[in-house]
């Protein structure tokens, strides 16, 4: 065998990876738009009203230590079907929108009425204001890479999750089953903060690859939790310990012929691990693209 040849099948070996059976790119595709946008819901979850959509993070994270054990393996099970049953909230109260950039790259942008809006005071009607109006005020933007990934990394830990969730997509190409990791970070702590226990759990899955209405399409689950205790010195009298838990959670299902978004349901919850210091908000974005240009052009 001559060595171009050993060079020639050495090149193949490297493309495998990308060529399995059964692989797909998720990617976004703006063809010839000049932005993809959809509705988003961004507003604070009422548990009095939805007490089961509490995520327990430390119960979880436990569990999820050995995913490949049976109580992993339960723990997984449990999720995919709490996650599948995530209903599209009504009332979308921002607009995203991801645009094309001068480079390779795109911009991710997350859009609200203005304060000062006729009707931006109340819940119901806000999306409808900002159409109406063709305007508001930018309250996230990011950078993303040509392989998917968010380039910005002056945003702080919440805002960057939440970024990561709407927005990211896998670098490499995946197949149904496969599995990766959100880049999250919940949880942001001070340099003086004594940390004596932790744990993390970052799981994305491919479920399913479908064909539908002449296109394919990726179901896709989400299940990210992060759990911090610790000591935290303070400047007058004992130290006090802290306890920091997080997660995002949910479902999404991508148009991978069109490369957008058809929807994507999901929660941010930020607490302190126990049931009653909960909070919880919605992230979710529904493809809509009737929007003025005027959103699409706006800076902040």
């Amino acid at each position: 065998m001559t060595s171009k040849t050993m060079r020639f099948l050495a090149f193949l070996g490297l493309l495998l990876p990308v060529f399995r059976a059964g692989a797909v790119e998720l990617k976004w595709d703006l063809g010839d738009k000049k932005a993809l946008t959809f509705k988003a819901v961004t507003r604070e979850v009422d548990l009095k009203q939805d007490p089961d959509a509490k995520f327990p993070i430390r119960e979880t994270l436990e569990a999820l230590k050995d995913p490949t054990s049976a109580l992993g393996a339960q723990m997984i099970e449990k999720w995919k079907t709490r996650i599948k049953a995530l209903e599209m909230p009504k009332d979308a109260d921002a607009l995203a929108v991801v645009r094309a950039r001068s480079d390779r790259h795109r911009e991710a942008l997350l859009i609200r009425p203005n304060a000062g809006m006729p009707g931006a005071a109340s819940e119901a009607g806000l999306f409808d204001k900002l159409i109406e109006k063709k305007t508001g005020i930018v309250d996230l933007r990011l950078l993303l890479g040509a392989d998917g990934t968010n380039k910005s990394f002056y945003l702080d830990a919440p805002a960057r999750s939440w970024a990561a969730f709407a927005f990211e997509l896998p670098a490499r190409a995946v197949r149904a089953g496969d599995t990766w990791e959100l880049n999250a970070h919940l949880v942001q702590l001070a340099g003086n903060f004594k940390v004596s226990a932790q744990g993390r759990v970052s799981r994305v899955e491919l479920l399913d690859l479908k064909k539908q209405d002449g296109g394919e399409f990726a179901e896709i689950a989400y299940l990210h939790g992060e759990f911090v205790e610790g000591v935290a010195p303070q400047p007058f009298g004992a130290p006090q310990k802290q306890v920091f838990a997080a997660a995002i959670f949910g479902r999404g299902e991508f148009h991978v012929t069109q490369g957008r978004w058809k929807e994507l349901i999901g929660r941010m919850q930020i607490g302190d691990g126990s049931d009653e210091d909960v909070r919880q908000n919605h992230i979710a974005l529904e493809y809509f693209p009737d929007v003025p240009e005027q959103l699409m052009d706006l800076e902040r």
